[in-house]
């Protein structure tokens, strides 16, 4: 099985740059959202459950391909086995919409929980204490480092403005021409 995750590394560093599982959750489903519009993850915590799950949402299609999805969903289950560094992190159930295909193994080897197919959606459910479980390292020398590293280049600069109108201009003028700009947006 691979033990490396396409595309996923600015996924993987916030994991490290988090210090409980719960932020890497809330980290990973802002990164989904900024890094595309194919499908999003969202956080179901009912209250008073048992469980929680981390939900895929698929607004352009609502079936889709079943090897895009299990794949997605089995990258989530190994990374938050390497992000928290424990081998035994697994999910409490794996929810699939898609019907079983005839030979599971290779599922149950990735998920390593019980498997429900034609499942009413594509989730994986953990006990909500993963959540608070701590990441395998929380990197607060990294942030240290980086901020030391941020400010010495600000501070080479011959001009540096953070007011809002430049952070305004420089927003807009970034995203002319893609479709992208809304009040909204710019607001944020």
């Amino acid at each position: 099985m691979q033990d490396y995750f396409l595309h996923c590394g600015p996924l993987i560093l916030s994991g490290f740059a988090s210090e409980t599982m719960g932020q890497f959750v809330l980290r990973g489903i802002k990164y989904w959202e900024l890094h595309t519009n194919g499908f999003s993850l969202e956080l179901v915590l009912p209250e008073g459950g048992h469980q929680g799950m981390l939900r895929i949402k698929t607004p352009n299609h609502p079936y889709p391909p079943r090897q895009w999805l299990e794949h997605t969903m089995g990258n989530i289950s190994l990374m938050g086995r390497l992000v928290s560094g424990a081998a035994d992190v697994n999910a409490s159930v794996a929810r699939f919409q898609h019907s079983r295909t005839e030979d599971i193994s290779l599922h149950q080897d990735v998920f390593r929980c019980p498997l429900e197919f034609g499942a009413e959606h594509n989730e994986l459910v953990y006990d909500p204490s993963f959540l608070l479980r701590p990441t395998h390292g929380g990197m607060k020398k990294f942030h240290t480092t980086l901020a030391k590293h941020v400010r010495h280049r600000l501070d080479r600069l011959e001009f540096y403005d953070q007011s809002v109108e430049v952070l305004l201009t420089q927003t807009i003028l970034s995203l002319t021409g893609t479709g992208l700009v809304s009040a909204a947006l710019v607001a944020e």
